[in-house]
């Protein structure tokens, strides 16, 4: 969904924030769900999802970390360089409501394209990693990206 301008999702999941919180800030982990990666969970830190082939590798900063509640990080390439996505964790019953914002794009397409990924492909993704669905490990490889074999 889009509000003012910004992709918005939410997910609840049967899962407690620390296990989320796990899924979005360990490597291997996120490597799963989302892409290859080198995340580093400290404010400032920089480090690189590879979206190859369809784009480049993407740089991205830290900019908020207060675990395990929220997570925000800035692109700094590709064709969205400079937009913001911020996972807020809230305990709700029965386990955590998981919200995604991603602002700044410069282009409607853009924006469009992201919505349609965290809603249609990442965050279902993201939910059956939590729920054990995805069994596949992610291993480091030559580059110091954690990815999954084959994917």
């Amino acid at each position: 969904m889009i509000v003012d301008g910004v992709v918005v999702h939410e997910i609840v999941v049967p899962h407690p924030p620390g296990r989320v919180w796990q899924a979005l800030t360990d490597p291997a982990e996120l490597a799963t769900w989302l892409m290859p990666n080198n995340i580093e969970p400290s404010v400032g830190a920089r480090f690189e999802f590879d979206a190859t082939p369809a784009f480049d590798r993407w740089r991205c900063e830290v900019l908020e970390l207060d675990e395990p509640n929220v997570l925000a990080w800035r692109w700094q390439g590709g064709p969205i360089a400079n937009s913001v996505v911020r996972f807020t964790l809230e305990a709700v019953a029965g386990g955590t409501r998981l919200r995604v914002e991603h602002s700044g794009f410069e282009e409607a397409e853009h924006r469009d394209e992201f919505d349609r990924g965290w809603g249609g492909d990442k965050l279902p993704a993201l939910r059956a990693r939590l729920d054990g669905a995805v069994a596949t490990p992610a291993r480091r490889d030559g580059d110091g990206l954690w990815r999954v074999p084959g994917a």
